[in-house]
């Protein structure tokens, strides 16, 4: 996700916005600057219900203990395509699974039903399961720096988290599993530019609801137009039914993931939480985060996840230092294992 630019170049809200286009030009070595000094925000007030009961960090299995799993490329070719640009860009690949072959479907339950049916996920009885979305896919890159994507990065976090989360007994599912959007939109059906990019975001929640989640954690890193923005966020929205838990999983994912890369080396500055449910204003109106806010009914339909859920920024691929270490797989892996703390916090809290 981009920071500090025009709301249009960032893809997790998909309303209208004015346009603009944010390019990252490529470093040239991966020598790392001295890390720039970011003041935190003030921390945001916890709502009245939350508890503050220090809960022990759960143990986790060496990464050398679990299963290699197959890892996306980050070096995304140096194509149009790969460049940070506004969201209105051109039609990705059809993504598998997401027509029917007797016509398209729009977002909704249908889809959703059919998509974890050709999946063959089943809830076990008893069982969490978390949904985790990796942020963009397909034309959406999201930040980059030089070759490397945001949204390569993102699911290759994703892919180690949700070996972390099955280890501990928990289902998981990825709401893109490679590099396409959750739901292409036939272009007969785009009545807007930007059509294609809500019915995406709307899928990956229509996606979480029909699973009957427990939780929804979208993964995205962070860009700017101040290369010397750095640091961790987690956005929440306090504006949803579930707001309460939101906050909670929020402060412990945020938690999780500054502590996991200060014990890989390196002091990310904590930027605190973000209020998802006024991400941005635009002619009036308030617009919150797609995939965290609640449903809504102007300025178009929109259906929102109904169980707690966080959007987290780990580091700036806008800033060469934290870029140089999103290319790693030891942050990587520091960062899947800060999502993994947080997740087992906020649940042994009786959540």
């Amino acid at each position: 996700m981009l920071l500090g630019c025009t709301p249009s170049s960032i893809s997790v809200s998909a309303d209208p916005a004015p346009t603009a286009s944010i390019v990252f030009q490529p470093t040239s070595a991966v020598a790392v600057p001295p890390t720039a000094t970011v003041t935190a925000p003030a921390a945001t007030t916890p709502p009245p219900s939350a508890t503050s009961t220090p809960v022990p960090v759960p143990t986790v299995a060496p990464p050398e203990a679990r299963a290699n799993l197959p890892a996306p490329p980050l070096l995304a070719p140096p194509t149009a395509e790969q460049a940070p640009r506004d969201t209105d860009g051109s039609a990705a690949p059809q993504s598998r699974g997401s027509t029917p072959a007797a016509g398209p479907v729009l977002p909704g339950e249908t889809w959703a039903a059919q998509e974890l049916q050709r999946r063959g996920f089943v809830r076990r009885p008893g069982s969490k399961i978390v949904v985790l979305d990796p942020g963009h896919g397909g034309p959406e890159v999201g930040a980059a720096q030089g070759r490397l994507a945001e949204k390569n990065v993102n699911l290759a976090i994703a892919r180690k988290l949700k070996a972390l989360l099955e280890e501990n007994g928990i289902q998981v599912l990825l709401t893109r599993e490679a590099d396409t959007r959750a739901f292409e939109l036939p272009d007969a059906l785009a009545d807007t530019p930007r059509a294609p990019l809500r019915a995406d975001l709307q899928a990956r929640v229509d996606l979480a609801n029909a699973a009957r989640a427990d939780l929804f954690i979208s993964i995205h890193n962070n860009g700017s137009s101040n290369p010397a923005e750095a640091g961790t966020e987690v956005w929440y929205a306090p504006a949803h039914p579930q707001g309460d838990k939101n906050w909670l999983l929020g402060q412990e994912v945020l938690t999780g993931i500054v502590e996991q890369l200060a014990g890989a080396g390196y002091q990310a500055p904590n930027r605190g939480l973000k209020n998802g449910s006024q991400f941005r204003v635009f002619q009036g109106r308030v617009f919150p985060l797609f995939v965290l806010g609640p449903s809504r009914a102007e300025p178009r339909p929109a259906r929102g996840i109904t169980m707690p859920g966080v959007l987290g920024e780990s580091l700036f691929l806008s800033n060469s230092h934290e870029a140089a270490l999103l290319g790693q797989d030891t942050f990587q892996e520091a960062i899947a294992l800060g999502y993994l703390q947080g997740v087992q916090r906020y649940f042994a809290r009786g959540n």
